[in-house]
């Protein structure tokens, strides 16, 4: 299968190449790295040890930054080289990092662009995030013999009773890897009837990723404008969510009337529809995208992106939306880890391990009004809203460690 799999690749060249210069036009790729993707390199290969991480997109490549900054703390002289397959992960390295690492995105799987990248790069030992796995390059990964490590592995259960119909195609793929680290027990269990060996577990990485830096300036003007009138915070909403959080709020403001709510939509391009809702029920509203003075306003619509985290730093009392809906919640570890008191409503389908591993530190309410019931108390009772952060806190600090763990596991299989 895998030979009729690089054969494709070879045949279709071609399509393939008319494809990707039509990304290109689209704005897809890279406007001036476009080479990358045919395994040209941008950069020299520094002298020394390059160790090679694949995150495929945003998030993976987050999760690796905790591991990165644990290599280089214990081996300051090696190179680390991040590839990843999208413009905006490229964009985030280099925000994040600089120039602290390499950044290339990933050849295409075919066997001319993926050779020419292992020639050139010659990496001596692979981290490979997840469940993104490319046949021709690990199959490239296995007949170098690097020492190859498969970390916050994650697979779906459709992918596993997919894989389960070819079981020896899958164990030869995940034989690349002479170890696999699973961040659940669930997926510590598929890959190990996937594999037929012993696959570790460890907390999931992103518990680890630092949040995305703000300056002290910064929260301290937030924190003067915000003011010191009770507050909470409805964050990643989706509609119809945001009717209800208004109706809670506007039953909460006749228990506490100088309560005012920061609103977050997990759509800041749904602004204007937000804010004419809020409006129609009376309330003052300021954007932040406008900048506008927050201090005589009811309610801080926030139609920003990437400010979450200085505003759960700085709001005591978070509910996370996308969960009084079927939509399957959203991350409720980022306020936590801030020492926020956390609510969340019953579906939270897309974060069962994360709601288990926080434990008690995660209020869960089953309707607004049950919604409406816990912020009262909270809020009306200073000791049990301290309490709650305090939960949250510790919870989510106890999550932290995979990068020593992993780093621990793997590093000794270096050449």
């Amino acid at each position: 299968m895998r030979r009729l799999y690089l054969a494709l690749w070879w045949i279709l060249t071609p399509v393939v190449l008319g494809f990707m210069a039509l990304r290109w036009r689209k704005g897809k790729e890279h406007p001036t790295r476009y080479p990358e993707r045919f395994g040209v390199a941008s950069q020299p290969r520094p002298t020394g040890k390059v160790i090679w991480m694949h995150g495929a997109s945003v998030g993976e490549v987050l999760s690796l930054l905790p591991l990165i900054t644990t290599l280089k703390e214990h081996h300051p002289d090696i190179s680390v080289l991040v590839t990843s397959g999208t413009v905006t992960s490229a964009a985030l390295m280099a925000e994040r990092l600089g120039s602290a690492v390499i950044h290339q995105f990933l050849p295409l799987d075919h066997p001319l662009f993926y050779r020419r990248f292992f020639n050139h790069w010659r990496p001596d030992a692979v981290y490979w995030t997840e469940s993104d796995l490319w046949l021709g390059i690990l199959g490239q990964v296995k007949k170098r013999a690097l020492p190859a490590f498969l970390i916050n592995a994650r697979m779906s259960a459709a992918s596993y009773h997919h894989w389960r119909k070819m079981p020896a195609f899958i164990r030869r793929i995940l034989s690349t890897f002479s170890v696999i680290i699973a961040c659940d027990p669930v997926y510590q269990g598929r890959f190990e009837s996937l594999s037929g060996q012993p696959v570790v577990l460890t907390p999931d990485l992103k518990y680890d990723t630092p949040p995305p830096p703000f300056s002290e300036e910064k929260q301290t003007t937030l924190r003067s404008m915000l003011g010191t009138s009770p507050l909470w915070m409805a964050a990643s909403t989706h509609d119809p969510e945001e009717a209800m959080i208004l109706s809670v709020h506007q039953r909460l403001r006749q228990d506490i009337p100088t309560l005012r709510l920061i609103l977050a939509p997990r759509h800041p391009h749904r602004r204007e529809s937000v804010k004419g809702l809020a409006e129609s029920q009376g309330f003052r509203v300021a954007l932040r995208s406008k900048n506008d003075d927050f201090t005589d306003k009811d309610i801080y619509l926030i139609d920003t992106m990437g400010e979450m985290d200085v505003f759960y730093s700085l709001c005591p009392l978070v509910f996370v939306g996308g969960s009084l809906i079927p939509h399957g919640g959203q991350n409720v570890f980022e306020p936590a880890r801030w020492g926020c008191a956390v609510l969340h409503g019953p579906y939270m389908d897309n974060f069962p391990r994360m709601c288990t591993d926080l434990g008690d530190g995660l209020l869960a309410v089953a309707n607004p009004d049950d919604l409406y019931d816990n912020l009262r108390d909270l809020l009306l009772n200073p000791a049990a809203l301290t309490q709650q952060q305090e939960k949250a806190r510790r919870n989510a600090a106890h999550l932290r460690g995979a990068a020593a763990m992993i780093y621990e596991r793997t590093h000794i299989l270096w050449p």
